[in-house]
């Protein structure tokens, strides 16, 4: 399961989204795989329970 502290969100880049980059970097981290930012957006629109904690 992927989790991500306060501390993956604050080193976070300053993205879109500063959650898009901690979420690419935990996923890489947990799986090897290095995710494109567009890809994880694209999925958390289309797959958050609450979209409206999305902008």
């Amino acid at each position: 399961m992927l989790s991500l502290t306060t501390t993956d969100v604050n080193k976070a880049p300053r993205s879109h989204l500063p959650l898009l980059g901690a979420v690419r970097k935990e996923l890489r981290r947990q799986t090897g795989h290095n995710a494109d930012e567009k890809e994880i957006e694209r999925i958390l629109q289309a797959e958050a329970l609450r979209s409206d904690l999305l902008v």
